[in-house]
Order: C-alpha cells, then structure tokens, then sequence
C-alpha cells in the first residue's frame, strides 16, 4: 500500500509564497507517485475549498494553534491508522502545537523550514527549538538556514533550494505600441493593464513584498523618494498581497509624496505568473524590502527576469544576490516578537543610493547586467532540483520503512 505524506502549509490556493512551495512540491511528488510508492495530500492554511486538485486539501480551521487539532482528524479521516509522513512548510515557532500532537500519531515529523532570522546567539531557542527537537528529518533552505539550524540542534542540518519555473520567469521586451499616454496612476484596479506600467520601461523601480511586518515598507518609501528626487524621470511599482493591513500602502503614499509616481498591483489584478514576470522584466532596479528572507522569491524572480535586485545583507535571501554592492548592510540591530528574532535596521539613503549605483550600471551595460542576473539564478530551475527532492523524499522513505 502507498506510504501516505500530508504536507501542512499554506494551502495551494493562497497567493503567498509557501502556497507555491506547495504547489510545486505536491505537484512533483504527485507526478512521482508511483515511482515513490507514496499517495500526498494537504492540511492548507487558508483553503477556501472553492478549487478542485488532483490530490486531497483539507482545510485547516485550528488556525490558533496551525492545525494542531485539526491533524489528528485529518489523518483518520484520509488514511486511518496507517504509518506515514507529516512534511510542514513553515517557520518552526508555527509548529510548536503540531510537532506535540504529530507524536501521538503514527506519523513521521519531516520539516522544511524557512528560516529568515536567528536568535541573539546565531541559533533559534524557546518554543522553535522544541518543535524543531520532535522532527525526524529538518530541512533547510540555503546554506544560511542550514547553518542557524545546525548551531539550534547542534548537529548536521541539510537543505535544498525550491525553484521556480525559469521558463516564464524570464527577460521579456514589453511590447510599446499600445501604450496609452498620462499617469501610470491606475484609479480602478480593475482596469489595470501591464501596458501602463510599460511606459516606464527604463525608469521603473519595482518591489514585490507581502504586506505584513517583516517587510519594512516604511523603508522601502522613503528610498523611493530620494531616489525620486535624485532622478525625477523614476517611476515605481508595487505588488503585494493587500494594500492596507500591517502597512497602509495609501497613507504610505501621501505621506512620501509619491501619489502620481506609483502603481500599486495585488494578486486579483496580475493573477498569472507571466504577467508577473512581464512586470519584472519592465524594472531597471526592484527592492526587497524584507528584514530577513528564509529563500526570497522576488530576488529569484527579479533576477530571472534580467533586473538586480537591491536587499538587506541578512539571512538566506542575501545569498542569493550575485553582486555585494546590491546588498546594504544593516547599521543597526533590534530584538523583536515573542521568539526575540534578530532583524536588521538599514538606512533609506543607502539602500537608494545601492539601487541608483545599479541603474545607472544598467543604463550602461544593459545586456551585460541582465546576463549577469540571469546566471545568478540558473541553478533554480525545478527541472533542475527536481530530482535532488525526489531522492531526499526516496531516503526518507526508505529509512521510514525499515524502521
């Protein structure tokens, strides 16, 4: 009989990042099911069980605890008694309840986890260290994970990258001869068309962010306007998952004086990643704005498309970053939510100077600077990783099943 494996994460039709992972990683162990011997389905965060998938998703409704009542329930439900595997995709301070529940069931604890900060002593303590002590196999995504991970558990700790689909994440010249004259100012999101934000191929400064407190918007607008006063020809772009949560992209905008400079784009008006990576490869320069990155998605993204991206000099995302006058060194530190993570503290003035130095390098060398991008993320093509998971999953499973 198929050996079950249940991922818990963001559910597959949620437009964040871990939804992607997941959608990526069922999809290829779908795909392999037979060659594995194994049958997935998801526990997803978030599922609004409007979609139909080839595998089972379960909604998760313990969001309290992140599904740590609701996996007993699930498994029963799906597989009875049977042995199998429980691969979490979030930060280990989510799986506190879960990694104690998952012990009562006949389930092994695999995680693959993004971790985006450290602790004051360079390891993860209190209730992350916990959860990640019940795992049976951790995971990590880059090299800088893999080495807090392995300072926290005091032992070797692997990691594998995920990818993306170089294929549509690509350089793509806009196509110019439709673009309406005026404001890229866009009034009603519904009319949004990638064509207005295309006028400004040349002098567009883009950033893709999730809105939620580890990505500084306060930042990331203020180096815009410099960067707006610096060079008045800038136009800038953001996409994110809602304009008003932690961060008030509107009020954002008044205050910085940007309101006919910007155009601000969500999941329901760019729903394709073509037309995603379209706006990319539109950006002379983007920002990460993320105060600590377990992978980053927008740096991978922005760079397949040909354009540099400009972050902090923190965490897994920082690796990813080919040149070092691209990543701005944090000037400070602070201490902050109940796990006391570590996040850096950076100065707007550096952070648009990094990104001018980077236009004007590609204002220069256009050709030379998109190559250069590209290759930097070449290695991240799932055809290129896939097999490295379906043999980390196959050993996994082998042990599981010796056991």
């Amino acid at each position: 009989m198929p050996t079950p494996i249940l991922l818990i994460s963001d559910a597959i039709d949620q437009p964040t990042g871990l939804a992607r992972i997941s959608r990526d990683l069922l999809g290829l162990l779908h795909a392999n099911r037979q060659v594995l011997d194994i049958e997935v389905a998801q526990l997803g965060w978030g599922y609004r069980e409007e979609q139909s998938f080839p595998w089972p998703v379960r909604a998760m409704r313990d969001r309290d605890e992140w599904g740590a009542a609701d996996l007993p329930k699930c498994w029963w439900s799906l597989y009875g008694n049977r042995r199998g595997v429980v691969l979490t995709v979030w930060d280990p301070g989510r799986c506190f309840s879960l990694s104690a529940t998952a012990a009562d069931s006949p389930v092994q604890l695999w995680g693959y986890f993004p971790v985006d900060s450290t602790g004051i002593n360079g390891a993860l303590s209190g209730p992350p260290l916990v959860a990640l002590q019940r795992y049976r196999r951790v995971l990590a995504y880059g090299p800088w994970g893999s080495s807090v991970l392995r300072k926290t558990l005091d032992k070797p700790v692997a990691w594998l990258p995920h990818g993306i689909d170089l294929e549509v994440f690509k350089p793509i010249t806009p196509d110019l001869r439709e673009v309406p004259a005026g404001s890229c100012k866009v009034e009603d999101e519904s009319q949004y068309s990638t064509q207005l934000v295309a006028w400004y191929t040349g002098h567009l400064v883009g950033c893709v962010a999730a809105n939620q407190p580890r990505k500084d918007y306060g930042l990331l607008f203020h180096a815009w306007k410099i960067m707006g006063e610096r060079d008045p020809a800038l136009r800038f772009w953001l996409h994110t998952d809602d304009p008003v949560r932690h961060w008030s992209v509107p009020q954002l905008v008044e205050d910085f004086g940007l309101q006919d400079r910007i155009v601000v784009t969500t999941p329901e008006s760019v729903r394709r990643d073509g037309d995603l990576a379209a706006l990319y490869a539109q950006c002379i320069v983007t920002i990460g704005c993320g105060l600590g990155e377990g992978f980053g998605y927008s740096a991978v993204e922005s760079l397949a498309c040909g354009a540099p991206q400009i972050l902090i000099d923190y965490a897994g995302g920082a690796g990813l970053v080919p040149v070092q006058a691209w990543r701005v060194e944090p000037r400070s530190w602070r201490i902050e939510g109940a796990f006391a993570q570590l996040r850096p503290v950076c100065e707007p003035y550096e952070v648009a100077t990094a990104a001018l130095q980077a236009i004007a390098w590609r204002r220069k060398e256009p050709e030379v600077v998109s190559a250069w991008c590209r290759g930097a993320v070449e290695a991240f093509s799932w055809k290129h990783l896939g097999g490295y998971w379906l043999s980390w999953v196959a050993r996994g499973l082998q042990e599981l099943r010796e056991s």
